[in-house]
Order: C-alpha cells, then structure tokens, then sequence
C-alpha cells in the first residue's frame, strides 16, 4: 500500500492557494493556522521497526484550537501506536515570519 517513497511535493503557490483558502473560512480571531514538531520527534517515530511514514490526524487540544496528532504508518497502511506525537507549538504564537503560507 505504502513504500515510504511517495511524493506530496507541490508548488510554494499552489500551498499558499491552500492555505489561505483555509485562512479566508476561519471564523474565529485565535484560530490555528499551523503545527510545528521538532525533527528529532519526527525521526524518533519515523526511525520504528516497519515505519515508512507519518499520519497526521486533526484533534481539537485542551484548549478547543485545532492540533494536529502524528503516528509513524506501517507499509500495510496501520498506524504504529507505541509512540504518538502530540504537544505541537501551535501558530500563533509559535509562526514563521510572513509568507505566502501563513499570511
């Protein structure tokens, strides 16, 4: 089902198409516009036995701001489940300067 070898790679315009069509439908002032994980989180649940990528899964935090949950996926397309990612930094406060992503 998976190789770890697919590509999601687009054009910076057509990401920044995206996410302002995700800005422009935000209602609320303190919405969530992005979620940053660290790369060493990221190898750890990248480098487990039989791991060939990440699922992200939308989660609304303690805080009622959409979040964003990660799990390392197995070729057959099961989530790996011993060490899920959680605690983003949220953006805002935790944004890149202004860019085409974000403003």
């Amino acid at each position: 089902m998976f190789t770890g070898h697919e590509s999601h790679a687009i054009s910076t315009e057509d990401a920044g198409v995206m996410t302002k069509a995700y800005r422009d439908a935000q209602t609320a002032e303190d919405y969530s516009k992005g979620c940053y994980f660290s790369k060493d989180e990221l190898i750890r649940i990248l480098n487990q036995d039989d791991s060939v990528g990440v699922r992200f899964y939308f989660a609304i935090n303690d805080d009622s701001k959409l979040d964003l949950v990660a799990a390392a996926v197995k070729a057959d397309g099961d989530d790996i489940l011993d060490n899920v990612l959680d605690h983003s930094l949220l953006c805002p406060p935790h944004c890149s300067s202004s860019n085409v992503l974000n403003s």
